[in-house]
């Protein structure tokens, strides 16, 4: 597979709406599984249980 490829594909999925499409209906199928209480929606990171502050990537 070529990045070529890759991206044609990305580019027609991003016309159609086919990942935003795809994601709300995993949601939707899993609503029951989903527990907002632990993500970081801000894009901020959770601290790790064992290091904290110290814990580098």
């Amino acid at each position: 597979m070529t990045w070529q490829s890759v991206y044609y594909h990305y580019r027609k999925w991003c016309r159609t709406d086919f990942l935003k499409k795809s994601w709300i209906n995993i949601l939707e199928k899993n609503k029951s599984k989903f527990d907002p209480s632990s993500v970081d929606f801000d894009g901020s990171h959770t601290s790790a249980i064992r290091g904290g502050e110290e814990a580098e990537y």
